[in-house]
């Protein structure tokens, strides 16, 4: 039944949808995902933990383990808020295609406006065909049904009339509540893209602040890409853009250029974890490949 089809759009396609994406909104607002922001490590905070002038063996082994740690750290506060994202931009297609359910259901109703047009004919032809069968040539079986076809005839008009009024009057409301939840959404989605962005910028800070600890421990001529104010923390942290700011071309060219000074000096550890970073990173590539890793 058209009724029914109706019915089953609006309560899963339609109020389940907003109803779900104003749960989920809220939820993000309780959840982990709020203070993740507050509870991120400073640029102040990883340059006391890494830039230190102790550069003994143990000294070293320590601040490579900070170093992993919190790189840990910001990978899964990342994977925390890109999966809430996921979520977030999941909603956001349902309720985007509510528009597309409302026009199904505006469908729907046209058609049922055509058999409400044939209803109408058959109410105001079929006492013509009642009255005719009055008299003497009147025939009960005929009578009955005629009179069966006019009553059946009105309720459905009042049925179907009825309700392709209340859905038609419902219609730009439900429309509107999606559109309030899913600016809500969409605000959601931007918070969480400003946080994602903050984590980037700290892990190739972090990358950065640990590179130039190895090479202070090790490179008596510091690397020109620092020197000549290419690459440097303020510009690592003044860029909302990483990649359109060219950072992971300039990060990777100092950790290629640091991995070679480093492996040509005879500095096989130091080497080792710099390498280690630049396989481990998201946003380094590699080019110089003629060291030899030890064994463990």
């Amino acid at each position: 039944m058209a009724s029914t089809q109706i019915r089953n759009i609006i309560n899963n396609k339609i109020d389940k949808v907003i109803a779900q994406a104003k749960s989920e909104v809220k939820k993000e607002g309780r959840k982990e995902t709020t203070k993740i922001k507050e509870n991120l490590p400073t640029p102040e905070d990883l340059k006391s933990k890494i830039l230190t002038p102790a550069c003994t063996p143990k000294a070293q082994d320590t601040i490579g383990k900070i170093f992993n740690n919190n790189k840990k750290l910001l990978d899964k506060f990342k994977n925390i808020i890109e999966k809430a994202r996921e979520k977030m931009s999941s909603l956001q297609n349902k309720l985007e295609n509510i528009s597309t359910f409302i026009d199904t259901i505006k469908t729907i109703l046209t058609a049922l406006a055509g058999i409400l047009l044939a209803l109408e004919i058959i109410v105001r032809v079929a006492p013509a065909g009642l009255a005719a069968s009055t008299g003497p040539v009147a025939n009960g079986l005929v009578i009955d049904r005629l009179g069966k076809a006019i009553d059946y005839g009105k309720a459905k008009i009042k049925e179907y009339g009825s309700l392709t009024q209340a859905i038609l009057a419902a219609l730009p409301k439900y429309l509107e509540k999606a559109l309030k939840v899913l600016a809500l959404v969409g605000a959601a989605i931007l918070a969480l893209n400003l946080i994602i962005t903050l984590i980037n910028k700290l892990s190739a800070f972090l990358e950065f602040i640990y590179a130039k600890y190895i090479e202070n421990c090790t490179v008596s001529d510091q690397s020109p890409i620092n020197n000549e104010g290419l690459l440097n923390e303020d510009l690592l942290l003044a860029n909302e853009n990483l990649e359109a700011s060219g950072i992971p071309d300039k990060m990777s060219t100092y950790y290629n250029d640091l991995l070679q000074t480093l492996n040509e000096g005879g500095y096989t550890l130091q080497a080792e974890r710099i390498y280690q970073v630049m396989e481990n990173s998201k946003l380094l590539k590699r080019s110089y490949s003629l060291i030899e890793i030890p064994k463990r």
